[in-house]
């Protein structure tokens, strides 16, 4: 169902975002997209306020999703099994496993998310990096159990519209 639904294009949905943040501005409105980091360099751009965030990608930072039965991943849309809670503490995974690890040092990013001068505030999206490198594309009917590790996770978003210039 909905396979042959075109999503919007990198660029359309930039722009939703801007209008988005335009409303927020103008009606003082608390909002904060999910999945979609670079609200956080939009905003800044725009020159909103976003200190009460972290990072636009919280995958691994403050978040994670635990399925019922107790395998963690560092979020709904990026299947990867870190761990169980049967078998270890959530605490052991949360700050022992080297992916959360991973996701939580920014250096760790490649491609142009690598070297973006908002790779700390943004972090781009890991699961739509992970989902796009790789033959994961069922993005909905292998999400309901943890998988193994296919992409890249830690590669750039393909979704940012963003022109991140290299320093030398």
């Amino acid at each position: 169902r909905g396979v042959k639904i075109a999503d919007i294009s990198p660029a359309k949905y930039e722009e939703m975002i801007k209008k988005t943040f335009a409303k927020v501005a103008r009606h003082k409105l608390n909002v904060r997209p999910s999945c979609a980091p670079q609200f956080m360099r939009i905003a800044k751009e725009m020159g909103l306020n976003m200190s009460r965030w972290i990072r636009g990608c919280i995958a691994g930072l403050y978040y994670c999703r635990v399925y019922p039965n107790g395998d963690i991943t560092p979020c709904p849309y990026l299947p990867i099994k870190l761990g169980s809670v049967r078998d270890n503490s959530f605490k052991e995974i949360w700050f022992n496993s080297e992916m959360f690890k991973t996701l939580r040092d920014v250096e760790s990013l490649k491609g142009k998310c690598g070297f973006c001068k908002y790779r700390g505030s943004c972090g781009g999206c890991r699961a739509r990096a992970y989902g796009l490198s790789s033959d994961f594309i069922d993005y909905c009917g292998d999400l309901h159990q943890p998988a193994e590790l296919k992409g890249d996770y830690l590669t750039e978003d393909p979704w940012c519209v963003y022109q991140a210039k290299e320093s030398n």
